[in-house]
């Protein structure tokens, strides 16, 4: 999905891991969707946003991007939650 991305312009994107799916989304559409077995729960002393939790001693490039309005939760969002955060307006 990130071949349809463009420079110099903003995108909404969000992850979602519920435990069985992986779900993509690019300004609130689904763009990818699979079944993916992780950890029920990974214990780490550092999150890193835009760069690899899993082979940063492996040369992987960190991203070359802006991060704006970030969010992180402890659940699996629905699309409509997706929506409705896409359109959340902080103040």
């Amino acid at each position: 999905p990130t071949s349809n991305l463009t420079t110099h312009q903003w995108f909404h994107l969000a992850s979602v891991y519920d435990g069985h799916n992986m779900k993509m989304y690019v300004n609130g559409n689904l763009v990818a969707n699979s079944v993916s077995k992780g950890p029920n729960a990974v214990q780490r002393s550092q999150c890193y946003i835009g760069r690899s939790n899993y082979h940063l001693t492996a040369g992987d490039a960190d991203a070359s991007a802006c991060f704006d309005d970030l969010m992180i939760f402890s659940r699996a969002l629905t699309s409509s939650e997706v929506q409705i955060y896409m359109n959340y307006v902080f103040s």
